[in-house]
């Protein structure tokens, strides 16, 4: 049958595609079904299932050809004629047995799809691939290099959720004690909390865990979250990319998105393309022991983030390298925040040489206290924040761009609206846009005289100001030899006058 009978008009059809080693093996082992004796004549079965078996290149009758494509979207292929066997099949891990074609080692033995093991709901499907991984000869963990993969379930499944084609959770899927590689692949598969939990995943409860990912995946909860969608509690090389984490009902009633526990003091995650909606800090970092060495000294990496529907998008308490960029909150309520965007504590140690770029709101943000938050939550006992970089802090929404209370060494730049830096802040450099003022300041000081508020002289690096008008200030010249007083007039003008002791 030549390609012009069957497809009149010239495109390339899905059935001759190419198809994946690992697709074209599955096909062969689970869609092709039992071989019956033949001599090379075949029939196909169309395949209803999405439509495309009612093309009419799908209708074969005489011998085929596929010419090196692959025969996609068959129900079954069965081979009858006359009175010989079919006994062999070209191909390394091809073979016929009793009539039927079996395929070996097309799905290589580190990949785990979780439909292939028993289970009631997804998490004990999972604690069972875990169960039957390897362990090294090498390592005391199991086996480096493993890949887990979760698709969308039949609705038919027991384990899927109320008929739909996503699973349901009812126990935490804890993840610890394996220093290999071990990736959760989810693709965009729905994930539901059918049952009150602490967490959808634990990962890290021992101090040998390390090489996790988590890849996809769309979780949903209904107020049935206890303390996170995800709860970190010591990682090494850990990594969450491409994740939707949605309570669905309601602000706050989800403590955390992404919580890093941090019992173990020297966690490193990395998080990137993820997004959070109604839970009360959708990323929070925090100590979870006090006996840990230098206290939560984590690592932490968080790029292209999106997450709001409670206080905070990220806040983070202590920690040491810390790289935020590309942070947002929504617009809509179960997206916006209700005090800052990004909030640095120092309850147990304070957070050291971090870099915060582009913070962003989305149209429509609810009103809040600020893009950037530095503060000290030890009424002045604990350690300062040392080494604060902040920059592009864009938040139309905010009473203030940021606020750096307790901070020693920060530098920001390109801040709106304007800034407030505490009395306590020793910084470097401020520079920020107010309107169509710019300022940049590098060593400010402010003198006070009498018990009024307002400084009565701030000398700046590029000029010096008596705020206001009245009596100004005295000052002495260096000898000692004559006084002049500095003031301002009614026109606004500075206005010098030497002082007269007499």
């Amino acid at each position: 049958m030549s390609d012009d009978d069957t497809r009149p008009d010239g495109s390339e059809s899905p059935a001759n595609l190419p198809l994946s080693r690992r697709g074209a093996l599955a096909a062969l082992g689970t869609g092709l079904g039992g071989l019956l004796a033949g001599t090379g004549a075949a029939s196909a079965q169309e395949d209803t299932g999405n439509g495309n078996g009612n093309q009419p290149w799908y209708d074969w009758d005489a011998d085929v050809d596929a010419g090196e494509h692959a025969l996609t979207g068959l129900g079954s292929l069965s081979m009858a004629g006359g009175d010989a066997s079919i006994s062999e099949f070209t191909g390394a891990n091809l073979s016929v047995t009793d009539g039927t074609l079996n395929a070996s080692g097309g799905v290589p033995d580190s990949i785990h799809v979780v439909t292939e093991y028993p289970g009631e709901t997804l998490d004990q499907k999972v604690d069972n691939v875990l169960e039957a991984l390897p362990e090294g000869d090498d390592i005391p963990n199991q086996q480096p290099g493993h890949r887990i993969v979760i698709p969308a379930p039949d609705p038919e499944d027991p384990a899927a959720a109320d008929g739909l084609p996503a699973w349901r959770v009812e126990s935490p899927m804890t993840i610890g004690n394996n220093t290999g590689k071990l990736v959760f692949d989810m693709g965009w598969t729905l994930i539901y909390a059918t049952d009150t939990i602490e967490s959808f995943f634990v990962i890290g409860p021992d101090e040998k865990t390390e090489n996790i990912t988590l890849n996809g995946g769309m979780f949903y909860a209904k107020q049935n979250l206890e303390r996170s969608f995800v709860d970190i509690q010591g990682l090494g090389h850990g990594h969450l990319s491409r994740m939707y984490l949605q309570n669905l009902e309601g602000r706050n009633t989800v403590p955390a998105g992404v919580r890093l526990a941090d019992y173990h003091g020297s966690s490193e995650l990395t998080v990137h393309d993820t997004e959070v909606t109604g839970c009360t800090d959708a990323f929070l970092a925090e100590h979870g022991n006090d006996d840990v060495p230098y206290g939560p000294a984590f690592d932490l990496d968080i790029y292209n983030w999106r997450g709001g529907g409670g206080e905070h998008s990220i806040r983070i308490d202590g920690g040491a390298t810390i790289n935020l960029d590309s942070i947002q909150c929504g617009g809509h309520p179960l997206q916006s925040v209700s005090e800052s965007i990004v909030k640095l504590e120092n309850s147990v140690t304070s957070v050291r040489k971090v870099s915060i770029q582009n913070v962003r709101e989305r149209h429509n943000a609810m009103e809040y206290h600020s893009g950037v938050t530095v503060a000290d939550v030890t009424d002045g006992e604990g350690d300062r924040h040392d080494g604060v970089y902040i920059q592009n802090v864009d938040c139309y929404n905010a009473e203030v761009g940021t606020d750096l209370e307790y901070v020693t060494h920060y530098d920001q730049q390109n801040v709106r609206p304007a800034p407030t830096v505490g009395d306590d802040a020793e910084g470097s450099t401020r520079w920020f846009d107010d309107g169509v003022e710019r300022r940049q300041t590098h060593d400010s000081h402010a003198f006070h005289a009498g018990d009024g508020e307002e400084a009565s002289l701030v000398v700046d690096d590029t000029d010096v100001r008596v705020p206001g008008a009245g009596d100004g200030v005295v000052l002495t010249t260096p000898d000692g030899s004559a006084r002049y007083r500095v003031s301002v007039d009614n026109d606004g003008s500075l206005v010098t006058e030497e002082v007269d002791d007499e």
